[in-house]
């Protein structure tokens, strides 16, 4: 080897691999030592998450930690003394960093606080979320989950989201000439959010998935204790509780294409608190109406009951009229009274 290519060629990469080195060996080093702080201060930042989303939690010191749990992608559970828990999961996010979301939970599912680090996320985007700014409906992005139940609902929704893709499916190859909308509209809606026209949904909604169904003929209505018979309409309203089957169909109507929910059969499962306001003929009339029976006989001799639709008027000493013409003292043939008291 002439010195020439030492110099040139030999050298340099000498030179670079033991920079390499060096460099590797001192990141090594302050890995090891800021490693644990880093992992301390992790750990410590979940465990106030926890807090943060389990109101009854005060301390972290009174969290347990749960480590019997199989769900993918779940990395952390702990349980407070009341038993609500709280379940950190992770995933990869649009743009490959990882998605962190906390969430806590009470005694009967229902979500009591989130907690997001979308810092990985894309700005603007993952910022909104962690920042908790209002959505269009005037609730924190991540308000609007708080108070919804987790015991069966989700898998509810998820059942019906699959049967609105299904749908959708069938559509596009049957009646969309296989093009989907860009923007499908769809029968449920988020009872914590707005109706199409910008305007809240009522109190009943709140925390609740808004369907909206309908149908050309009138569905059967019945009552979980007899299947058999239908019920009257005014056990019938809206604001009661009850079972009903839908399906949900693709439809192209006028230049729309969206998916649309059939109403099927009723089963009134329990009353509730009527939403449309009003009450019945007999509360409106309580007290009013002449008690129900037949009527008295009159005493031998006492005057008739008016007919109906005859007037009756009271002896003041003044002359009665007479639209008959009739002479006093006639008597009436239908009744065999005079036709004048």
């Amino acid at each position: 080897m002439n010195k020439s290519t030492w110099e040139s060629t030999v050298k340099p990469v000498v030179v670079l691999s033991v920079i390499a080195l060096v460099v590797s060996f001192l990141l090594a080093l302050v890995n090891s030592f800021t490693a644990p702080i880093i992992e301390e201060n992790q750990k410590a930042a979940t465990l106030a998450a926890y807090v943060d989303v389990m109101p009854t939690v005060s301390s972290a010191s009174d969290l347990e930690e749960v480590t019997d749990y199989t769900t993918e992608n779940v990395t952390g559970v702990v349980k407070a003394e009341d038993g609500s828990i709280a379940i950190k999961a992770e995933e990869k996010g649009f743009d490959g960093g990882i998605l962190t979301v906390i969430m806590g939970y009470d005694t009967n599912g229902t979500v009591t606080g989130i907690w997001v680090d979308a810092s990985t996320q894309t700005k603007g985007i993952g910022s909104k979320v962690m920042d908790n700014e209002a959505t269009s409906a005037g609730t924190g992005a991540l308000d609007q989950f708080v108070g919804k139940s987790g015991a069966g609902t989700l898998v509810v929704k998820q059942n019906i989201d699959a049967s609105i893709e299904a749908a959708a499916a069938d559509a596009q190859g049957k009646i969309w000439n296989g093009v989907r909308p860009p923007v499908m509209p769809i029968p449920i809606h988020d009872g914590d959010g707005v109706r199409e026209n910008g305007t809240p949904y009522g109190p009943e909604c709140k925390g609740c998935w808004v369907i909206t169904a309908s149908s050309k003929n009138k569905p059967q209505v019945v009552h979980q204790s007899d299947i058999n018979t239908e019920l009257l309409p005014q056990d019938i309203y809206s604001g009661m509780y009850a079972r009903v089957t839908i399906n949900f169909f693709g439809y192209n109507r006028a230049g729309k294409r969206g998916v649309g929910c059939g109403l099927g059969n009723v089963m009134k499962t329990r009353d509730g608190e009527a939403l449309a306001g009003g009450a019945s003929a007999a509360a409106d009339f309580a007290g009013v109406g002449m008690e129900a029976g037949a009527p008295a006989t009159p005493a031998y001799g006492a005057a008739m009951p008016a007919t109906p639709g005859q007037m009756a008027y009271p002896n003041t000493g003044m002359q009665q009229p007479n639209p008959l013409g009739v002479q006093p003292g006639a008597i009436n043939p239908l009744t065999g009274q005079p036709y004048f008291g």
